[in-house]
């Protein structure tokens, strides 16, 4: 992405919209003013006139009319197309040379090189989505679970955009008012315009906290997924526990202790939540260097880690411990392993044990009652910044308004609350923050 691209519409994009892998179909997708014309150059059909939203069936020609493919046209001209502007699809056989030369005839017809979310970009342009809907294209995109697509789903059809802007109505009423009583402050205003926005600065905080909330509770894990942190002394069954949870062979285990020297990550798929499960290095006293930098880097993870599971050998007589003044938390769930062998907790050899630990720990990362919330959850790190923002903003005002603040110190908080719910939507936006968000995208979507 070129961080100084204007995100102009005036000329006209290409890109593939499917893989360059071999595969039945591939797509060219075409968008811009531009489009068709190129299309007709490049494509021929026996006694027919390009029709809207009709597959056609013809010939695809290169600039000098050689023969490229055999293939299917499609047309939706704007503003009824993804882009909000003339879209066309060309429609070949998959394959990354065939790909290859069918766009490079679309580029020698005049069209460029489209860059990364350039797109979705231009739908958010053209009015088509609002931004945090562009987002969720990416997030559906990239939607690694079941739950995490369904909410992205939610919020690719409008939820964010719904409630934000119905918040955002609420703070233009309120600022019109405000405005009001700074013009005519020497006049006597009815009961409507002259009244303090007390009543709804407290309703707005309490709808901005409540979707902070959302973030916070379900909207990160579901979106990026939790880390699980297996820590304890060598030999507690880490790495075997971390395979069977797995179901997979992936980490090394012997009888030696010490021999997980660095951490080994993985992703969990537990009923519909991401996780990152981590593998970590046995935490003891050693004055062996490399196993003391493991076992920092032990700790270190675990810090930063969603949730702990703190394992302890059940043949051993002395559990594990590891204290949330260690951690800087108490997110810490305490298993003994080896329960085929002793009175424990789960057993890797007879799997003993590990649905209910999985179900367990499900429970702590994320509470079912997630599916119950009727309401929007936020899942956007850039959105819970902005409502944090204009949290802050609006209790600035409320606590004015309780104070008896005259109506041009209110406006000012009250304005830039709005500013920040409008960076969600996209009604205030910058260059900066369209590169930041459309970068993330693949090219051709």
């Amino acid at each position: 992405m070129n961080p100084k691209h204007s995100w102009s519409v005036q000329d006209t994009i290409a890109a593939l919209a499917t893989s360059a892998s071999p595969g039945g179909i591939g797509i060219v997708r075409i968008s811009g003013p531009e489009s068709l014309s190129i299309a007709k150059n490049l494509f021929q059909i026996d006694n027919e006139s390009i029709q809207p939203r009709y597959a056609h069936v013809g010939q695809i020609l290169d600039n000098d009319g050689g023969h490229l493919d055999q293939g299917v046209l499609l047309w939706w001209p704007g503003p009824r197309s993804y882009t909000g502007e003339d879209v066309v699809e060309l429609h070949g056989h998959g394959g990354a040379v065939n790909m290859r030369r069918l766009l490079q005839a679309v580029y020698a017809g005049g069209a460029r090189p489209a860059e990364r979310g350039e797109f979705t970009c231009r739908a958010f342009i053209n009015g088509r989505l609002d931004l945090s809907q562009a987002e969720a294209v990416m997030d559906i995109i990239h939607a690694p679970t079941n739950d995490s697509l369904e909410v992205a789903h939610k919020q690719h059809k409008g939820g964010t955009l719904s409630i934000v802007s119905d918040l955002r109505q609420t703070l233009i009423s309120v600022l019109a008012r405000l405005q009001a009583q700074i013009d005519f402050v020497e006049e006597e205003l009815d009961d409507l315009h002259g009244r303090r926005p007390q009543k709804e600065l407290d309703d707005l905080c309490s709808s901005v906290e409540s979707l902070i909330t959302s973030y916070e509770r379900y909207g990160r894990i579901l979106r990026n997924g939790a880390s699980v942190a297996l820590v304890g002394p060598p030999n507690a069954g880490k790495s075997s526990l971390f395979n069977a949870l797995l179901d997979t062979n992936r980490a090394i285990v012997t009888d030696v202790p010490g021999t997980t020297r660095d951490f080994l990550e993985e992703l969990l798929d537990l009923d519909g939540l991401p996780i990152r499960l981590i593998d970590t290095a046995g935490v003891r006293d050693t004055t062996d260097r490399v196993e003391q930098l493991g076992v920092e880097r032990t700790v270190e993870v675990a810090r930063n880690a969603d949730w702990v599971l703190a394992l302890s050998d059940a043949t051993e007589s002395e559990c594990f411990e590891i204290t949330k003044e260690e951690l800087g938390h108490d997110r810490i769930l305490h298993v003994r392993t080896k329960a085929d062998l002793a009175k424990g907790d789960v057993s890797t050899v007879t799997r003993e044990g590990l649905a209910e630990l999985l179900q367990t720990l499900r429970s702590r990362l994320l509470p079912e009652s997630w599916r119950e919330n009727t309401s929007v959850i936020v899942t956007s790190a850039r959105h819970h910044l902005a409502l944090s923002n204009a949290a802050e903003a609006l209790n600035a005002a409320r606590n004015a308004c309780t104070n008896r603040e005259p109506p041009d110190i209110l406006a000012v908080d009250v304005q830039e609350a709005l500013d920040q719910l409008g960076l969600i939507s996209g009604e205030t936006s910058t260059e900066d923050v369209l590169d930041e968000i459309f970068s993330k995208f693949c090219i051709g979507k």
